[in-house]
């Protein structure tokens, strides 16, 4: 296949939520949240992302719909890493 599947809206707006929700939870855990949690929610995050850049490496010639989502939830994805990073780092 020369082309990825494109993803439909339904499943758009499924992954988005998760995306936010995950986030969220890392730029704003809980009080008492445990680091390890944290840690394995961000681990989550980065592999989330590496697969987004591979699909959009691997299929380049996805259409607008998926490619344009798949690159915000990336953007998404290193923004939130870099406020969890610079937050931990003061």
């Amino acid at each position: 296949m020369k082309e990825g599947k494109p993803i439909g809206n339904y499943r758009r707006i499924l992954q988005r939520e998760y995306l936010n929700k995950v986030t969220n939870f890392v730029l704003n855990p809980p009080p008492a949240t445990s680091h390890d949690v944290i840690a394995v929610c961000r681990y989550q995050l980065k592999e989330l992302d590496k697969g987004i850049k591979d699909y959009l490496s691997r299929y380049p010639n996805a259409d607008l719909m998926t490619r344009a989502h798949l690159q915000s939830c990336s953007d998404i994805i290193g923004e939130a890493l870099k406020a969890v990073y610079s937050k931990t780092a003061k």
